[in-house]
């Protein structure tokens, strides 16, 4: 039973790789020669309806798969197992064996890559948080540093202040000053031009 789940789990795995290689095909296969190292695979595939072949009968394996593609292929896959499990044979293990000898060089690349990329991943994480501490630091300093400078400066602009409400009062009172002399000025000028008027 163990052994049956994991041919067809290894089946599944490989099926979706040939996937990442392959375009959709049915019938005869033009473009794929009986002697290539994927025939079998691709041949069972699209005798099992998994996928199909071109309209013109080619496999066309070259090309890159399309989302759409892999979707379809996926479902049937999901599908067939759903159904139940096929019993499998030996000309099926042996496929399998060897589609996984085939791949196995680019799984251990992807895999290793995976976990190279989770440590970059990992590494600029942690830059990050970093750069954000020192950053949050580096705001605080200034605003301790420009609290430090405008102190001074709130001083200088409180005793300026206090210097024009006082030379406003001065000037108001120079002012007063002003009209009361302006006021006697006149009155002056009143008595006089009156004594001189008044004298002829």
């Amino acid at each position: 039973m163990f052994r049956c789940k994991s041919i067809r789990k290894g089946l599944s795995w490989v099926l979706l790789l040939l996937l990442l290689f392959a375009q959709p095909v049915w019938g005869q296969i033009a473009d794929l020669p009986p002697g290539h190292w994927a025939y079998e695979a691709v041949k069972k595939l699209v005798d099992k309806g998994y996928l199909a072949l071109y309209d013109d009968g080619t496999f066309r394996g070259t090309f890159p798969v399309d989302r759409f593609t892999l979707a379809t292929v996926v479902a049937k896959l999901l599908v067939a197992m759903e159904e139940g499990p096929e019993p499998a044979d030996l000309a099926d293990a042996e496929l399998l064996r060897k589609l996984t000898n085939e791949f196995r060089s680019e799984l251990v690349l992807l895999a290793t890559k995976d976990k190279e990329l989770a440590a970059r991943v990992q590494q600029l994480e942690e830059k990050q948080l970093i750069l954000s501490e020192e950053l949050t630091k580096g705001i605080a300093g200034q605003r301790e540093e420009i609290n430090r400078l405008l102190q001074p400066l709130e001083s200088d602009y409180a005793r300026l202040e206090s210097e024009l409400l006082q030379l406003r009062r001065d000037l108001e009172k120079e002012k007063q000053k002003n009209r009361t002399y302006l006021f006697i000025a006149g009155f002056l000028g009143l008595l006089i031009g009156y004594g001189i008027s008044s004298a002829r």
